[in-house]
């Protein structure tokens, strides 16, 4: 399995729900992000926006709860 890393600015769009599965914590919560872009006349044009789910696993929830 290949991974790719990236990263996503944007707002926290929901409440993060912290669950404990077995031994490890289980940290889950939704963002969104828009994309914004200049137009010829200089004005800033919003896009579409993209909503993620992101799913963290132990030390990474535990650092983000």
């Amino acid at each position: 399995m290949f991974e790719t890393p990236f990263s996503v600015v944007g707002t926290v769009a929901t409440d993060p729900i912290l669950r404990r599965v077995g031994e490890q914590d289980f940290l889950k919560f939704r963002v969104a992000s828009n994309s914004r872009r200049r137009t010829p006349e200089g004005d800033w044009e919003t896009g579409t926006s993209l909503f993620l789910t992101v799913n963290c696993w132990g030390k990474v929830a535990d650092g983000v709860a």
